[in-house]
């Protein structure tokens, strides 16, 4: 099993050419979340407030994109998990993710190094 402690997926809000609706488009994202947070951590049974309290851990940048010649609205989200994230795991839910939201791909963007002066 492979793990990092940060991973980020970078969404687009288009179905096709056509943006999803404000309350659709905030699903995604919370899911997106979500994702992030399940794939974290060993696989154990959390409580519902642990779940919850991850989850708010994850930070959304939001933008605009462009995915095949179609521009977009667009988010980042991304967690810092110090107990790990399971690259396998995440891959596998945000593919979930992208048959559930109708997309064509979701990038899972996993590790990076910190630099100090």
């Amino acid at each position: 099993m492979t793990t990092v402690t940060y991973a980020q997926l970078n969404i687009g809000r288009n179905v096709g050419s056509v943006p999803m609706d404000d309350t659709q488009w905030g699903r995604f994202v919370e899911h997106a979340k979500a994702a992030l947070a399940h794939g974290a951590g060993e696989d154990r049974r959390w409580f519902p407030s642990e779940w919850d309290a991850r989850i708010a851990q994850a930070q959304v940048h939001y933008g605009t994109g462009e995915w095949d010649g179609v521009a977009e609205d667009s988010a980042h989200v991304s967690l810092f998990a110090e107990d790990g994230i399971d690259v396998a795991k995440l891959q596998s839910i945000a593919s979930d993710l992208a048959a559930m939201f109708e997309q064509d791909a979701i990038a899972v963007i996993t590790g990076s190094t910190l630099i100090t002066a």
